[in-house]
């Protein structure tokens, strides 16, 4: 794994910092990451971005907003510029370290060329790669630490009248570490039965090297069990790991959810018009020995 000419190239790009704010964003910096651990709070992915722009705003209280913009900006790159030395102290398969190399050398040329940009934005998509709690597996990037709330069963039961929700989450130890999945909008091209079963595969790998999380967690519509019937090209999302040991847990019917189920098909979209069809999130989590049963199939 080499990440010298992506380095070279954004520690280029922090010539361009004023001098004025080096010493403090560079100490901002080297802060965010080494409270970064302590900001796992269960499936609350957001936490971080929070704490990071209240501790920014603080730091650079009274500048203004194209300040703020252009500072922000900066520090994405510095932390960037740090993360693959933060990487070697993480426990990755070389599958895994490979998919990062490729994501990093994207970001470097997408840090060149948008320097004027949306800070709040920039921070908003890129602060947990950069802090190194979440990193690039494919059709699927993963949260190195997350949880299942209680919670989230404890509604399942409600929603789908069954009590098999609560079980499966008490049998999979449901409030351990697990490592969570996110769509990554620049590997849809991977985004097929193939590239998830290549993501899967490396998930596996991740886990026989961290014994103790518990397995691989996911939320979306598109697992959604009516998609069997209603997109039958994506029914192996929610079969694949169904099939071989996973369980599920329904949530509620979101705007966002509707919003996304019905952007991408006709089909979709008329049925929900028509009543037919309420798109809803439903959370997937395969426990470690399932899976690994799987990738060893």
């Amino acid at each position: 794994m080499s990440f010298s000419l992506s380095i070279s190239r954004l520690n280029k790009l922090l010539d361009n910092l004023p001098d004025q704010y080096r010493t403090k964003l560079f100490g901002l910096a080297n802060c965010f990451i080494n409270e970064s651990s302590n900001w796992i709070r269960g499936a609350d992915d957001q936490y971080p971005l929070r704490m990071v722009l209240q501790l920014f705003s603080s730091s650079f209280e009274g500048e203004s907003s194209e300040t703020e913009a252009l500072l922000k900006y900066f520090l994405v790159v510095k932390l960037y510029s740090n993360l693959p030395e933060r990487l070697s102290c993480l426990n990755l398969p070389v599958s895994i370290l490979n998919k990062i190399e490729e994501d990093f050398s994207r970001i470097t040329v997408e840090l060149e060329v948008n320097e004027i940009c949306d800070g709040n934005s920039l921070l908003a998509s890129h602060l947990r790669v950069a802090l190194g709690l979440t990193i690039s597996c494919g059709a699927q990037e993963i949260d190195l630490e997350s949880s299942i709330p209680i919670s989230s069963a404890v509604l399942a039961v409600y929603r789908d009248r069954k009590l098999s929700a609560l079980m499966n989450y008490l049998k999979s130890r449901g409030w351990g570490t697990w490592y969570r999945m996110h769509t990554n909008s620049s590997y849809l091209t991977e985004f097929n039965e193939e590239g998830w079963d290549a993501f899967y595969i490396r998930a596996a790998e991740l886990l026989l090297q961290n014994s103790d999380v518990q397995g691989v967690v996911g939320t979306s519509w598109f697992f959604d069990p009516q998609l069997r019937s209603i997109s039958s090209r994506l029914a192996y999302l929610y079969n694949r790991p169904i099939n071989a040991g996973a369980y599920s847990l329904a949530h509620r019917s979101t705007e966002l959810d509707i919003s996304r189920a019905t952007s991408t098909s006709k089909t979709r979209k008329e049925l929900y018009l028509s009543g037919k069809y309420t798109p809803k999130s439903y959370s997937i989590f395969w426990p470690r020995n399932s899976l690994l049963e799987w990738a060893n199939n």
